[in-house]
């Protein structure tokens, strides 16, 4: 006799101190050692088990949902009641009134077995409630978060246009979590107004279609493996074996379904070994392939336990396994993700330099054109002051091939070199008219600054800000360090422009300005936390005000 605790809300697992006989057999009464997991019989056969429980006159309940046959329960001689095979409700209430308890399952057997899935259940009914209660939450949580994975992964695709792996794990997901919900102790069972048979039919059924995204999921990650034959042969067998099971008698379905995960185990373990070794001989054994093989196993696992299970009759935790593969392809879906947003990044690094080098390229061809000019123009006044010229024009030529318009960022000293040539060359042709100031803290001279990005400011204050004044004027370059930005300060005292001038200016609407400021206020743009500030008076000047991060 197996004597109960105390505890009113001890939900106990009725493991040790089973008997049965077989009808039909000569032998007496055998004593088991632990519930069985399967029996191979052919007869109908009767367990029984003697409680002693804690309190007499109390209603009690018993969870039989690890039976899928046809059974009938006694207790105490008194019949309780019978299921047929595959019934959802297996939870079973009785009222005892003593504490002395016998419990007999007869059970039929199914394909030549009699199998406990899980061990039965005993407790006083609040408690057993309660346990189901939990269960249900437990399960509800599962469905859901494989319902949203699943559709994540869908919409995601969808959204994006690209990883068609990522809608083959989603339809996975969506599958597996019907064929749950669909499941004998599931949430459906419960709330679909359908038989029990047919209610297996449909999680079958999902079953076996959960196969094609799963196995197309692993023919996408080892293109180099798996030929697309064999891809559609599966699908071929699958649809095959979903029309028999719908029109065969549900007894014949287990058989089929244990054809059709003997087949993928065997397809899966072929992939996997090819793919262990295929990584091995390209020497490639960072993360991701790795959690794949990974995901492979477990994955493994979880379909041979599904072959366990068919032949003899053992849950062992399948569930188990299906969680650990689907944290594992999350994981590797997460550093696969992590894998393409890194190149995108790349790419839209490499965007930006090819945009700032063709910025760059339009603002080179334009200053040049105007220092040629100007050199053209002494050439036929003064030869000195043509080959002085031209040793600036050469120096600026110097950086700019060193420069090679490619780089992003150059050092302020260089620009200031730019700037310079570029003013000795206009005050040749304009020694009265033109001043130029600098001011610039000795320390910030080799701070990086994007190219060509003082010397256009610089350009315009003297081609249309000091050439359009009578008399003289000043160009004045302030350039310092506040906090961690460089402020550069270019000022003049030239004519100076109306609102609308400077919105057309910044906007590249202006013709007249060119093209190096509105390249300047583009690159800029790039730059996180730049900022350009243009103010303009007309007949008293302009300002502009450029800050920039400084970079490390």
């Amino acid at each position: 006799m197996l004597h109960l605790p105390l505890d009113e809300d001890a939900i106990i697992q009725l493991q040790h101190g089973w008997r049965y006989y077989a009808i039909g057999e000569n032998t007496p009464v055998k004593t088991l050692d632990s519930v069985p997991s399967v029996l191979h019989t052919n007869e109908v056969t009767t367990f029984i088990l003697q409680l002693h429980v804690p309190k007499s006159e109390q209603i009690y309940s018993l969870n039989l949902e690890g039976i899928h046959q046809a059974y009938e329960l006694w207790v105490n001689g008194q019949f309780i009641i019978t299921n047929a095979m595959n019934t959802p409700n297996k939870l079973i209430n009785f009222y005892v009134d003593s504490q002395s308890v016998e419990v007999k399952l007869v059970i039929m057997p199914s394909a030549e077995r009699i199998a406990f899935l899980q061990t039965p259940l005993f407790g006083q009914t609040d408690a057993m409630q309660a346990y189901n209660v939990r269960k249900l939450v437990i399960m509800l949580l599962v469905l859901i978060f494989l319902s949203i994975l699943g559709a994540y992964s869908i919409i995601f695709y969808f959204a994006r246009r690209y990883q068609i792996v990522r809608l083959y794990i989603g339809v996975f997901f969506l599958l597996v979590s019907g064929s749950l919900f669909l499941s004998n102790n599931g949430i459906g069972a419960m709330l679909l107004p359908l038989s029990a048979s047919l209610l297996l039919k449909l999680k079958t059924v999902l079953g076996l279609l959960s196969v094609i995204p799963l196995y197309f999921f692993v023919a996408f990650i080892n293109k180099h493996v798996v030929s697309t034959v064999k891809r559609y042969l599966i699908v071929g067998l699958i649809a095959f074996a979903m029309v028999i099971i719908c029109i065969q008698p549900l007894e014949t379905n287990q058989s089929i379904e244990l054809i059709i995960w003997t087949y993928l185990i065997g397809m899966l373990l072929t992939h996997k070994i090819k793919a262990a070794v295929y990584f091995m001989r390209i020497r490639r054994f960072d993360l991701k392939p790795l959690l794949f093989i990974i995901t492979l196993f477990y994955l493994l696992v979880y379909l041979l336990l599904r072959i366990y299970y068919h032949i003899w009759g053992t849950d062992l935790h399948t569930s188990l396994w299906l969680i650990n593969f689907t944290i594992s392809i999350c994981l590797y879906l997460a550093w696969d993700q992590g894998e393409l947003v890194r190149e995108l990044e790349k790419s839209k690094r490499e965007a930006v330099q090819s945009k700032i080098s063709f910025f760059n390229a339009q603002i080179k061809p334009h200053f040049l054109y105007n220092a040629i000019s100007n050199i053209m123009a002494l050439c036929y006044t003064d030869n000195l002051k043509a080959a002085h010229l031209l040793s600036k024009f050469s120096t600026y030529l110097r950086i700019i091939f060193e420069n090679n318009m490619q780089n992003e960022w150059i050092a302020l000293k260089k620009e200031l070199t730019l700037i310079d040539a570029y003013v000795e060359i206009e005050k040749a042709r304009f020694p009265q008219k033109i001043h130029y100031q600098l001011e610039v803290e000795q320390q910030v001279k080799e701070v990086k600054i994007p190219p060509l990005s003082i010397q256009p400011f610089v350009e315009n204050a003297i081609r249309h800000g000091l050439f359009n004044k009578d008399g003289p004027g000043t160009v004045h370059v302030t350039i310092k360090r506040q906090l961690s930005e460089l402020a550069i300060t270019v000022q003049d005292d030239g004519v100076g422009m109306t609102r609308q001038t400077i919105d057309n200016l910044l906007r590249g609407a202006n013709e007249r300005q060119g093209i190096g400021i509105i390249n300047v206020v583009q690159r800029l743009r790039y730059i996180p936390n730049s900022h350009l500030d243009l103010q303009s008076t007309p007949d008293l000047g302009t300002v502009v005000t450029i800050r920039i991060p400084i970079q490390r």
